[in-house]
């Protein structure tokens, strides 16, 4: 009866023999750990655009009230026949009340264009994150038998 061979039988050379390899099981834990990757950057892209939105409605609300009261300072100021020097007060007041809200709007406006910068800092990063998912989907399916891919889809956001 000679020696015989212990082990698995040989296969084609650079192909797993099993679910269990070292190389199949690295591969799908790659493409886990990318998938999730590409999971939070699309949650991060979204909350970003959120809050730049926010900060963006909230903004022209303020450049609203600021257009607003500046006409009811030109309103106010019109009526200095009637009311006299009451009229230019109030039409000072309202001009400085003005000027708060155009401050207030510019402040807000500015926030907005900071998570639109980051963002779009988020949707790059989203895009490489994506590029990481297809390598290791390409590892995958190089280092497991077909019955052992699992979900090579990519998450969508």
């Amino acid at each position: 009866m000679g020696d015989v061979p212990v082990g698995p039988p040989p296969g084609p050379p650079g192909l797993p023999l099993s679910c269990d390899s070292q190389a199949c099981v690295s591969a799908q834990a790659e493409l886990v750990n990318a998938g999730n990757k590409v999971r939070v950057k699309c949650g991060q892209v979204a909350a970003s655009k959120s809050t730049r939105d926010v900060f963006a409605a909230i903004a022209a609300v303020f450049a609203t009230l600021a257009v607003a009261l500046l006409a009811a300072a030109a309103g106010a100021g019109s009526t200095v026949v009637i009311l006299g020097p009451f009229a230019i007060a109030l039409a000072a007041a309202l001009v400085a009340a003005a000027i708060v809200m155009a401050a207030i709007a510019l402040t807000f406006f500015i926030l907005a264009g900071i998570f639109e910068v980051q963002m779009l800092v988020h949707k790059g990063e989203l895009g490489a994150s994506k590029g990481d998912f297809t390598t290791a989907t390409n590892r995958v399916t190089a280092a497991c038998p077909r019955i052992c891919w699992g979900d090579l889809m990519l998450p969508s956001c």
